[in-house]
């Protein structure tokens, strides 16, 4: 499910909806944002991504995507910090929901602004 596509809608209806045609999503794109790039400051971000965690509860999503952000002029450390600080804070309410965090890394030509995460061995 994309965020901003049900953002206008009732999420109870569209929980409802999904039960009514036995329709179970894997995941909710997405939250993130937390280097600043996407115009979110790292709190804005990371409140932003604890109402999507609660989204895709109530949804019935699987997995909450997550995109990190860009670089942003930012160090690689320092945003593999402010990340990895990020998902801890976030994983407890995920799991104790058995929401899957899932972080997505792009290639460098789709990436933009979106990520710094370029490949699945960055990402781990």
């Amino acid at each position: 499910l994309w965020r901003t596509k049900i953002s206008a809608l009732d999420e109870d209806a569209v929980a409802a909806l999904l039960r009514e045609f036995g329709v179970r999503a894997a995941s909710l794109s997405w939250a993130g944002g937390f280097t600043g790039s996407l115009g979110f400051s790292y709190e804005e971000a990371l409140d932003d991504a604890r109402d999507a965690v609660r989204q895709a509860h109530r949804l019935g999503a699987e997995n909450l995507v997550i995109v990190t952000g860009s670089r942003y002029g930012h160090t690689i450390r320092h945003c593999r910090r402010t990340v990895k600080d990020a998902m801890l804070l976030l994983a407890d309410e995920a799991g104790d929901r058995g929401l899957q965090l899932a972080l997505l890394p792009m290639q460098r030509r789709f990436q933009q602004e979106q990520t710094f995460l370029q490949s699945v061995d960055d990402t781990l």
